[in-house]
């Protein structure tokens, strides 16, 4: 009992204390408290709509520049970036998304809109990025196909080796794009230059992707068989007789056969002379393609 009454008396004698820390504790809690700030809606809103649109516009427009410069020369200026292409690719999206546009049939009509403007700018920073990729890869395309019409397999090969890398990620790239502008509704966009401009810059890239497919057929034939291509091409030119047994000068002959240098882009007519020239003749009828002027032309300036 005396027991308790002292742990009775130590408790109230206690309190004050208590008292005191926790008077103590709130008051360094409102001295130290720093109330954050609300946070703000940092996203796209529906008046920025028009500027995100021009945008998208542009950047297809100067990823076409970008990529038809550097496949010629190499190191091109541009106003914007893979990565801000696809900025602005999510602030599309996200806007197409939010539910600022609303309901009804003009929201409906603006939210596939701006879908359509995201996939331009998605295309877009493909575009960018195979402009990197394919950096002054034309020249050396062509410089490669010249060897091979020279019979100079070892060489071509080699030269083919050092670029494979570049031409494999430009076929990636351009696959991107290609897809990407393949969503696009044309209808929905909002100016008849806007689908001139995404139509011309589609046929652009599926030009330039189809004709290095085509080049990268012609060196899988050359590289299944680099003697047998060797020893055909020196007996086309009169160098030596070929000693290939008839089925190896068929399985090479049948294979170019399918090659189709109309589909060539800015390697026609290097793929066509080669193709002519191994099946016989220097003038080609059906594998010709359309001249140094074929594929990938300057892209038109609608903005």
């Amino acid at each position: 009992m005396v027991y308790a009454e002292s742990m009775v008396r130590r408790s109230r004698g206690d309190i004050p204390s208590l008292v005191l820390l926790l008077l103590a504790l709130i008051l360094l809690t409102l001295l130290l408290y720093r109330p954050q700030p609300v946070q703000q809606d940092s996203g796209p809103k529906i008046e920025d709509a028009p500027e995100l649109i021009v945008k998208a516009v542009v950047y297809l427009n100067d990823s076409a520049r970008k990529l038809s410069c550097s496949l010629r020369d190499g190191d091109c200026p541009s106003v914007g970036s893979k990565d801000e292409a696809l900025q602005l690719r999510d602030e599309l999206l996200t806007l197409a998304e939010s539910p600022q546009l609303g309901s009804g049939d003009f929201a409906e009509s603006l939210r596939e809109s701006l879908k359509s403007y995201a996939h331009i700018a998605e295309a877009a920073a493909s575009i960018y990025e195979a402009a990197e990729s394919l950096d002054r890869v034309e020249k050396d395309v062509k410089e490669v196909l010249s060897l091979l019409l020279e019979c100079n397999v070892t060489e071509a090969l080699s030269k083919w080796m050092d670029i494979f890398d570049k031409v494999k990620e430009g076929v990636r790239d351009l696959g991107r794009a290609s897809l990407a502008l393949s969503l696009v509704n044309k209808s929905a966009l909002l100016s008849d230059s806007h689908q001139r401009l995404t139509y011309r810059v589609s046929e652009g890239v599926s030009s330039l992707l189809e004709g290095l497919g085509e080049v990268s057929r012609v060196m899988e034939i050359v590289l299944r068989d680099p003697e047998g291509f060797r020893e055909l091409c020196l007996s086309k030119r009169g160098c030596k007789p070929c000693n290939l047994e008839p089925d190896r000068v068929a399985a090479i002959l049948s294979a170019l056969s399918r090659v189709r240098a109309s589909r060539g882009g800015p390697f026609s007519y290097e793929i066509s002379r080669i193709v002519s020239f191994m099946l016989g003749g220097e003038t080609g009828s059906e594998n010709e393609g359309g001249g140094s002027g074929a594929g990938y032309g300057q892209p038109p300036t609608d903005d």
